[in-house]
């Protein structure tokens, strides 16, 4: 059940963001359902934490619980709040880290990310 939580939650966050009909656009309808889908995404981040930790065991680095940490807070107050410019600023903040992430891991062959600290 543990393996196949991670896609679920994926596939029900995606699910909640676009609508069954091209009536609404889509603005519109992602304000309107923000709270379940960022509440799945809350789901997912607490799920890589434990997938990380059960099935692997590994250790918590410093770098990637601050970020994990970091996009939790972030996806609690975008479930909270309509203002399209908070939304807009995390959303570009949210970008930015991912990049960088991806960035800083993926040229290093033998590196995984709870290896590096």
């Amino acid at each position: 059940m543990l393996l196949l939580a991670g896609p679920l939650l994926l596939y029900l966050s995606a699910a909640m963001l676009f609508p069954a009909t091209g009536t609404e656009p889509l603005d519109e309808h992602l304000m309107s359902r923000r709270r379940p889908f960022f509440v799945l995404m809350s789901a997912y981040m607490v799920y890589s934490v434990l997938f990380t930790w059960l099935l692997m065991g590994r250790n918590f680095p410093l770098v990637t619980t601050s970020l994990r940490a970091l996009v939790l807070a972030a996806f609690i107050i975008l479930a909270c709040t309509t203002r399209r410019s908070i939304h807009l600023t995390i959303a570009l903040a949210i970008l930015a880290l991912h990049l960088w992430f991806t960035y800083s891991y993926s040229f290093m062959v033998t590196a995984t990310p709870w290896k590096l600290s």
